[in-house]
């Protein structure tokens, strides 16, 4: 037992002064601190494009709810949802600023889509499901 409670206290001591010699990882997530060890947050390429796309795809669902409540104004659901939506838009696009990238949608515009990647998939989804939605 005391072997246990020394390997225990050693352990701990070892992880105390490595942080304390490195306070970069003791603050790894949290950038609260004033000093010069904050780490600036990055994202890979793969990191980069997956948050493209997912901006992109919370505007198709808003700009759809948007169309479809308009189309159809006795639903206040479409309503309810189109403002849900662009909530996530704007968490993405926060996201955007927070990594120091441009937001790839230079217009806002209900169905237009002008990310240069993904622009013309989403234009293309933006029509294929208010057609859908106007027929049922």
């Amino acid at each position: 037992m005391n072997s246990l409670i020394r390997s225990i206290t050693i352990g701990l001591a070892t992880l105390f002064i490595a942080l304390s010699f490195n306070p970069v990882l003791a603050d790894k997530n949290n950038n609260k601190s004033g000093g010069g060890n904050a780490i600036t947050p990055t994202l890979d390429f793969n990191e980069q494009t997956h948050l493209e796309f997912m901006c992109q795809e919370e505007k198709l669902a808003r700009d759809v709810y948007i169309t479809l409540g308009a189309q159809y104004p006795e639903y206040s659901v479409f309503g309810n949802i189109d403002n849900s939506e662009q909530r996530h838009v704007d968490s993405a696009t926060a996201m955007f600023m927070k990594y120091g990238f441009p937001n790839p949608s230079t217009n806002d515009n209900v169905g237009v889509f002008t990310s240069e990647t993904y622009g013309e998939y989403f234009n293309e989804n933006f029509t294929a499901l208010v057609e859908r939605g106007l027929i049922s």
